[in-house]
């Protein structure tokens, strides 16, 4: 990304009410719906973004071409709305929340230093309400 000298951001999500999801259903249910929740982020990024699964109830997504604030914002509001719709879990109707932190990578220089700006951004998220 950096050669292309290309302007990029990560976005680092962990999911709210995963938790009880799991505890609730079951370690199959939570697996199951991982994967509805893996689904939805890989069908509201646009084509060049990526997503992986970073462990546990948290996924980060690499978002290329970034041209203004405000198109990370639509994509994690796109992201919020899709991963908060009901989805079927083990026969039940459920539904998790998340909360998203962003770091534009422009001037971080490490992998580590990029992630580490997008959890905490996340945790801040997180502790203002989601």
């Amino acid at each position: 990304m950096r050669a292309a000298d290309r302007r990029f951001a990560v976005l680092f999500l962990d999911l709210d009410g995963f938790k009880q999801v799991n505890d609730r259903l079951g370690h199959a249910a939570g697996d199951e719906l991982l994967v509805h929740v893996a689904e939805r982020i890989r069908r509201s990024l646009r084509t060049g973004d990526v997503a992986a699964r970073f462990g546990g109830d948290e996924f980060v997504v690499l978002v290329a071409e970034v041209a203004a604030p405000e198109q990370l914002d639509r994509i994690a509001d796109r992201l919020k709305a899709s991963i908060a719709a009901p989805c079927t879990v083990a026969g039940r109707a459920v539904r998790v929340g998340v909360s998203i932190g962003c770091t534009p990578c422009g001037d971080r220089t490490s992998a580590d230093e990029i992630l580490s700006a997008a959890d905490a951004a996340m945790y801040q998220a997180k502790t203002a309400g989601r």
